[in-house]
């Protein structure tokens, strides 16, 4: 009995330890060489486990993940966004991060199953699927928070991420995911060859990504110069309708500071207070005086929806200095109670939330650059920028407002996210946000320029403009979808097998 507790302290423990290691290799903290060893102390502690063991033990792991990835992030946007009460913001903390942190690596635990009863090579397999399978489906149940994703912490490294181009961020997680089950794999002496031979192949293939950037591989059409903005507004000016003429010259002053002429200019989300198109001609006036200095200026902004009184869209505005407003873009993917209310709370509260959701990529066409608008948080959604590029996007453009989150990881996390969409599609992205991290990404993956943060700003930046289309592009996650169906079915497949034996079984 005496060993019995102690094996389950034990556990306990190591599933513990898997949680903040999880967190500490994520953007913010960017202790990035954990992250092929952050599930393996969870991996160690489900041995001899029954799948209810295996699941509290995977829960307390992605509880402690959860709060410590993004807990400080959901509390500043509580805090300053939702303008929530203490006890409400802890509310949204805990709720958030259990169903989108705790709850996806509790069912992992249970699915990757015991490593002390599968076939060394199939386990291995089995856990990279498993883990792989949750984290799609966090990504896309109702809208999906696809934040903190494993693969995001690789984000730094852009020479171990070059695999997003063929099978997107999911296959960079499914090859992390297999890596620490081959580590895990190795503490096993009957789990230990082929764990070894798995973690060679695994290093194999990131080596062979890091040293065959492939940027002569592919052809860049054109080139555009762009401006990104960094206003360094304060969160309480977005509140405030008083200081809109005095903020809009000010975005014009600093879009002048410039010495040179560019294609493309960029001013942040919601940089324009007040909607359009009611206040359209004062808008125009000032971008008038960008002529000769800027060809064509994007611009966030809320926009009054002709079809739905009261409602708004969240939207990026095109205009070109002299000849006004010529095109917009709403953002598609809404974040849940900031702006609309998801069923069936909206039945529940009679409230349907303040904006609607825009309809298909469309494309902003800015001198050389086809541009496809990234509005705040879609820039974590692999789909959008894909279905973008399909259409024939060759600039993908970030506009955001990151001052809700200052002072936590969240601002490195959202950048760390624009670095995969540029290595998925090869396509340049290029971020301008209030207050940082504005910054422009190459299509590898490598930061070419950033701004320090809250500091009010330009940035210059020549961007490569690439039309040819990935694997990744043409195909989707289909492919890493597929990858994790073989072996979930062949463990299934050995189940029934088992029970048609007489005497035979085993538990999942």
């Amino acid at each position: 009995m005496r060993a019995r507790r102690r094996s389950d302290l034990q556990a306990l423990g190591l599933a513990a330890v898997s949680g903040p290691l999880y967190a500490a290799a994520q953007p913010g903290c960017g202790w990035w060489p954990l992250a092929p060893i952050c599930l393996v102390p969870l991996l160690l502690a489900l041995r001899g486990r029954r799948w209810p063991v295996r699941f509290g033990l995977a829960w307390l792991a992605g509880t402690i993940a959860g709060a410590t990835t993004a807990g400080p992030t959901l509390a500043a946007a509580g805090e300053r966004f939702f303008a929530l009460s203490a006890p409400s913001t802890a509310l949204l903390v805990a709720a958030a991060t259990q169903i989108y942190g705790a709850l996806p690596i509790a069912v992992f635990g249970t699915l990757c199953g015991d490593p002390g009863r599968e076939p060394a090579g199939l386990w291995t397999w089995r856990v990279a699927a498993s883990w792989t399978a949750c984290e799609l489906a966090r990504s896309s149940f109702a809208t999906g928070v696809p934040w903190g994703l494993l693969a995001h912490s690789l984000a730094a490294v852009p020479g171990l991420i070059q695999l997003a181009s063929i099978g997107g961020i999911f296959l960079v997680g499914f090859a992390l995911a297999l890596a620490n089950a081959s580590l895990a794999g190795l503490a096993l002496p009957r789990a230990r060859p082929r764990a070894a031979l798995t973690l060679a192949a695994v290093a194999g293939a990131a080596a062979l990504a890091a040293a065959a950037l492939p940027q002569s591989s592919l052809r860049v059409d054109e080139r555009a110069t762009v401006r990104l903005v960094q206003p360094n507004l304060p969160v309480s000016s977005r509140l405030l309708r008083s200081g809109w003429s005095q903020e809009l010259s000010g975005l014009r002053d600093l879009t002048l500071a410039g010495r040179r002429s560019v294609d493309l200019a960029i001013w942040p989300e919601n940089a324009v207070g007040l909607p359009l198109p009611a206040n359209t001609g004062p808008l125009e006036r000032r971008v008038a005086d960008l002529e000769g200095t800027v060809s064509h200026l994007i611009v966030g902004a809320p926009w009054i929806d002709s079809d739905r009184e009261g409602r708004f869209r969240n939207s990026a505005a095109l205009l070109e200095p002299g000849r006004g407003l010529i095109a917009r873009y709403d953002k598609r993917r809404l974040v849940p109670f900031a702006e609309y209310t998801p069923q069936p709370f909206a039945l529940l509260l009679g409230n349907r939330g303040l904006y609607v959701a825009g309809h298909g990529p469309a494309l902003l066409h800015a001198g050389p650059a086809v541009v496809a608008p990234l509005i705040c948080f879609e820039v974590s959604y692999p789909d959008l920028a894909r279905q973008s590029v399909l259409e024939g996007a060759t600039l993908l453009v970030n506009l955001s407002n990151d001052a809700w989150l200052d002072g936590t990881a969240g601002p490195d996390q959202h950048l760390a996210a624009a670095v995969f969409r540029a290595v998925e599609t090869r396509r340049s992205v290029v971020r301008s946000t209030n207050t940082g991290v504005t910054a422009a990404i190459d299509p590898w993956g490598r930061v070419l320029a950033r701004l320090p943060a809250h500091e009010a700003a330009f940035l210059d930046v020549d961007v490569p403009l690439i039309r040819e289309r990935t694997l990744y592009s043409r195909l989707g996650d289909w492919p890493v979808i597929a990858l994790c169906a073989l072996p979930i079915v062949s463990v299934f497949r050995r189940r029934l097998d088992a029970r048609k034996r007489p005497g035979i079984g085993s538990a999942l």
